[in-house]
């Protein structure tokens, strides 16, 4: 957020970890004890950030977008009241989804599209304020040879 505000001062002070209670989030998603099919015994624990107020940021319906055959999973929307704010799009990884129910409450609208590609026609269609594109490291070896093609994408 500190790096975003140089750019974008509207979005205002971070929310302080007193707001949040923190719980544990255990479950079978952790990456290497799939690969040797020992995930029920291996969990991954992940402490959460829960605020302790209601969010501002409501869910709403992305609608169509391009691209869609790349995500790995429906691309989420959140708006707020706060219309005066920015806006954000995301493309992110697994790590994103713990990071979407922070970063929501300070845009009047966020868009976030779980994949590995850069989709430059999602930002056309979107024109935020400002893009965000997260991923592990372990990712990066792949970004050279990323390119977005719609026509690559299966019938």
């Amino acid at each position: 957020m500190d790096s975003m505000r140089t750019v974008l001062p509207q979005l205002g002070p971070t929310t302080p970890i007193g707001a949040f209670n923190i719980t544990l989030d255990v479950n079978e998603g952790a990456d290497l004890a799939q690969l040797i099919a020992l995930n029920d015994v291996f969990t991954r624990v992940t402490p959460k950030l829960v605020p302790v107020r209601p969010p501002r940021a409501v869910p709403g319906e992305a609608g169509a977008l391009p691209g869609s055959a790349f995500f790995h999973a429906p691309a989420e929307l959140f708006t707020t009241a706060d219309t005066a704010a920015p806006r954000l799009l995301m493309f992110h990884d697994s790590f994103g989804l713990y990071l979407k129910p922070l970063l929501a409450e300070h845009f009047s609208r966020s868009l976030f599209v779980w994949t590995g590609l850069f989709i430059p026609d999602i930002v056309e269609h979107e024109r935020p304020d400002i893009v965000v594109q997260e991923f592990m490291e372990m990712f990066i070896v792949n970004m050279p040879l990323d390119r977005y093609n719609e026509n690559d994408a299966l019938p």
